[in-house]
């Protein structure tokens, strides 16, 4: 066989592999996409208290991941939207504990460290399986929550905004083992958490640098 349609033959073969790859993969997200919309949502009952906490339930708490840095979208006079980050003004910690059953405890606290009130707006749990299937939610405050709107889903454990002092915190917290009943009890081990905040709570409309949010994403238990 010539060099040439030697070569050309590979190549062939190499593309029509990398195809069936890209189709397999597509067709596996899809298949995950379709189960994680078949299983039933975890919503853990979750507690909230207006303060910094480093052990709950007898047990420490030690801190797992931390972000300093907000973002909020800042928008030109032709309404094109960018982002904007900037640290120094509020502080969200993940913790994890174990009771004495075993049982992880999941903590998220938000810090005001800035030099005005904040009023935290929302402020979210989520876990995920290692699978990506993420289907606990622990809504702790979200001052958007309506019956008609929710409908099935978790009422928040507050549900009007929460002011923060220059220095003061916010804690939420969920005790549990969990795991996802309909894909072979496939534990949940990798947890995010997610606050909203503004300076004036008022205000409905855009203003620009008064709403910021705040998250940590995927971080496994050790």
């Amino acid at each position: 066989m010539p060099t040439v349609l030697v070569i050309a033959t590979a190549i062939s073969l190499s593309l029509a592999g990398i195809v069936l790859t890209q189709q397999q993969e597509a067709q596996g997200q899809q298949s995950l996409a379709m189960i994680a919309n078949s299983l039933e949502p975890v919503y853990p009952q979750v507690a909230v208290a207006k303060e910094k906490i480093s052990s709950l339930e007898g047990a420490a708490l030690t801190e797992l991941a931390k972000a300093t840095e907000s973002d909020t979208v800042l928008k030109d006079a032709e309404g094109t939207s960018k982002s904007l980050v900037k640290a120094g003004q509020a502080e969200l910690t993940l913790l994890r504990g174990a009771n004495a059953g075993g049982q992880d405890i999941i903590a998220a606290t938000l810090t005001n460290t800035g030099t005005s009130d904040i009023y935290v707006a929302s402020l979210l749990i989520t876990g995920a399986a290692m699978n990506g299937i993420s289907p606990l939610s622990a809504y702790a405050i979200d001052d958007d929550y309506s019956p008609e709107v929710w409908v099935n889903i978790q009422k928040p454990a507050v549900t009007e905004p929460m002011l923060l002092n220059p220095g003061e915190s916010v804690t939420a917290h969920i005790t549990g083992k969990w795991n996802i009943a309909g894909l072979g009890n496939e534990p949940i081990t990798t947890f995010s958490a997610g606050a909203g905040y503004t300076y004036d709570p008022t205000v409905t409309e855009y203003k620009e640098g008064n709403n910021w949010s705040i998250s940590i994403s995927d971080v496994v238990l050790p």
